[in-house]
């Protein structure tokens, strides 16, 4: 079995369509401005922060913004399987230009069905941690 079959098996399982919708894969929808750009996982965990509470991040096309919870707490409500980790990246130069983060060890939960979270510790004296949810376009542009 190939490693993404299994990191798929893994999530729980995708929401149902409603009746009439077309087609049988259920994909993101976010705030509409990027539908389609992303798997359900990426859907779920911009409906665990709740309507409205993600905000584009100005000038990126699929980049959106929340501060909050750790990121494992934030995937979890989404249903985000404990045993599938996220990975360390480097928020540098390039990526900073994406994200608009500051530079710094950051962590990424890429979704196999397209998308990710890219989440850090927010800026000393702020409370929490900044999240990016980005479209699979985002992450693919910012070679994550």
């Amino acid at each position: 079995m190939f490693e993404l079959e299994r990191q798929v098996k893994l999530l729980p399982p995708a929401p149902e369509l409603p009746k009439g919708a077309a087609g049988g894969v259920s994909a993101f929808v976010g705030d509409g401005s990027c539908a389609g750009d992303g798997g359900w996982m990426l859907q779920r965990l911009w409906e665990a922060v709740g309507d409205g509470a993600w905000a584009k991040v100005p000038g990126q096309v699929g980049v959106f913004q929340h501060a909050g919870e750790e990121a494992s707490e934030l995937l979890a409500r989404a249903g985000w399987p404990a045993s599938m980790k996220a990975s360390r990246v480097d928020v540098k130069e390039a990526l900073q230009e994406i994200v608009k983060m500051e530079a710094g060890e950051a962590q990424l939960a890429r979704f196999p069905d397209g998308g990710g979270l890219l989440s850090m510790p927010g800026p000393a004296g702020s409370p929490g941690f900044e999240h990016r949810l980005m479209t699979e376009s985002a992450c693919k542009a910012a070679h994550l």
